[in-house]
């Protein structure tokens, strides 16, 4: 290796040994650190998306709850072709819809938009 130096306030300064050190480095410190730190990230991700998902299991079941005294029941499923959760509220006692999400109109509606474009288009 060639030397270079610099000289200034403190000394000689050899250019080529240092920029040998932060290559080294580079490659065995921060890249080593980041999987650490990746696998612990990944740790704490994991942790957090189980307690959100318990606290969301905990307020569903609170609403379940109070919609019991209310007698009125949630029904889901999955419309096909908006992709979407679609949620009905039932009144339990006389087994009729009391309100939907997103409402059975903005379904239709989305549905018929879908069969004029496959005609457009020819999908």
């Amino acid at each position: 290796m060639e030397r270079v130096a610099l000289t200034g306030k403190s000394g000689e300064i050899n250019i080529g040994e240092i920029q040998r050190d932060i290559s080294v480095k580079s490659l065995n410190g921060p890249v080593n650190r980041d999987n650490k730190e990746n696998k612990e990230n990944d740790k704490v991700k994991s942790i957090l998306q189980e307690r959100k998902n318990e606290e969301l299991k905990s307020i569903l079941n609170k609403i379940n709850d109070m919609m019991k005294l209310f007698e009125i029941e949630r029904r889901y499923h999955m419309d096909k072709v908006m992709k979407e959760v679609v949620v009905k509220f039932i009144d339990m006692k006389e087994n009729k819809i009391i309100d939907q999400i997103p409402p059975e109109e903005v379904v239709k509606r989305y549905h018929k938009m879908v069969e004029y474009f496959k005609k457009l288009f020819g999908l």
